[in-house]
């Protein structure tokens, strides 16, 4: 883990963590490690993230890119299979063009899914520059970077443009760190500013300090000695933390985890096979027959509660995963002949409702899991900061 430059003047302020569109591109829905510590130390104060009001922009603009693409893909296999099915038996219609149309409004909501997602966490949004354009003008026809000699380079110059608008509202004991992969863009050297973006900022009166990492990764690396040091963490190692506090959390988590279980009745499951597919991510194996899979019904074993603790922050509040295994009922619908089926097969369906409509039957399957829940607890204070689902598994031998 790399450790904090001795020479800096930077040591005990929050740094400012100022994100590229690269590492949005990498991780659209910010489910991943790197972008949940980073979001969770935002949160806690630990870290000032900032992302400028473009990146937000090309973000959503990629994201649509994407996700359309394969909605049209997924929608002409539909189309196909609905056509084939079609020539062998009566099915009902389905308005291609409908189902178009909703995935649109759906996809169209991503970047105000993203900004409420950032102000949760206690993210800034940079407003674009103040001067931006007059300035990156000036850049554009000197040909400097962050622009590339045939003038590529706009919104990596605004988001320069904002670091550097960042830096005249701090000092020299204060650190930004930009976190982008495009490192032809700003650096020189692997880490290194380029010239031309070390000038901009000896421009500045009383100016902070500014460091640049490929990614969360390495960025949460690089910072890794400051961020113990500011956690101030307990001698003993995690495994014997988790033990010191297991009996007390475990206490304090019963009745909030079995009420966080109980609040995924009625959600949706996500398509596995579909990385656009809304609702949960639950690693199951389901009949493929089944449609719209949702819980209809779960029954949490609060005996079987387990806690592990990931990090301890000044004051007792815990960071850390707690997991409960449950009994579920997965509903869903099901065309008739398909139940009859999939009825013959080792898998136990229920049927619930053999007259859903005409051509379709509600039916259920039952699933012992273990879901997993990521939680902050404060054990002095017997307060339970937040609950929020991470993932579920089946126990069962498939």
């Amino acid at each position: 883990m790399a450790a904090v430059d001795e020479g800096s003047a930077w040591g005990s302020k929050a740094p400012h963590i100022v994100i590229d569109t690269t590492e949005f591109f990498r991780d659209l829905k910010l489910t991943g490690k790197s972008f949940t510590t980073t979001l969770e130390h935002a949160h806690s104060g630990m870290f000032r993230v900032c992302v400028p009001e473009i990146v937000i922009a090309e973000t959503a603009r990629h994201y649509r890119t994407e996700a359309i693409a394969v909605r049209n893909e997924r929608l002409a296999e539909l189309r196909d299979l609905l056509q084939a099915i079609g020539k062998v038996r009566s099915i009902p219609r389905i308005d291609i063009g409908e189902v178009r149309s909703e995935l649109k409004e759906e996809i169209d909501r991503y970047g105000e899914r993203l900004r409420e997602k950032l102000k949760k966490s206690g993210v800034i949004v940079l407003p674009h520059p103040s001067n931006g354009h007059t300035q990156t003008a000036d850049w554009y026809i000197a040909r400097r970077k962050p622009f590339v000699d045939h003038g590529k380079g706009y919104a990596d110059a605004l988001i320069w443009a904002s670091v550097l608008e960042l830096a005249t509202q701090l000092r020299s004991d204060d650190l930004i760190v930009l976190v982008t992969n495009n490192k032809s863009d700003f650096c020189k050297d692997e880490g290194v500013l380029a010239e031309p973006l070390l000038a901009d900022l000896a421009g500045i009166d009383d100016y902070p300090e500014v460091r640049v990492y490929p990614s969360l990764d390495a960025m949460l690396d690089g910072l890794g000695s400051w961020i113990e040091k500011r956690h101030e963490p307990l001698k003993e190692s995690r495994t014997e933390v988790g033990a010191k506090y297991r009996l007390t959390v475990r206490q304090l988590l019963g009745g909030p985890i079995v009420g966080a279980c109980e609040g995924l009745v009625g959600k949706e499951i996500a398509d596995p096979n579909d990385e656009m597919s809304s609702g949960l991510k639950i690693s199951l194996s389901l009949p493929t027959t089944l449609q719209s899979p949702i819980i209809d019904n779960l029954g949490a074993d609060v005996q079987t509660l387990d806690w592990y603790t990931y990090e301890e922050f000044e004051g007792g509040t815990l960071l850390g995963e707690a997991s409960i295994e449950a009994d579920v009922a997965i509903g869903g619908d099901m065309f008739t002949s398909d139940y009859y089926i999939a009825a013959e097969g080792e898998d136990e369906i229920d049927i619930l409702d053999a007259d859903w409509n005409d051509h379709m039957a509600r039916v259920s399957v039952s699933r012992r899991v273990e879901l997993t829940f990521q939680v902050r607890v404060t054990p002095d204070s017997e307060s339970v900061d937040y609950i929020r689902f991470e993932s579920a598994r089946s126990l069962e031998i498939e």
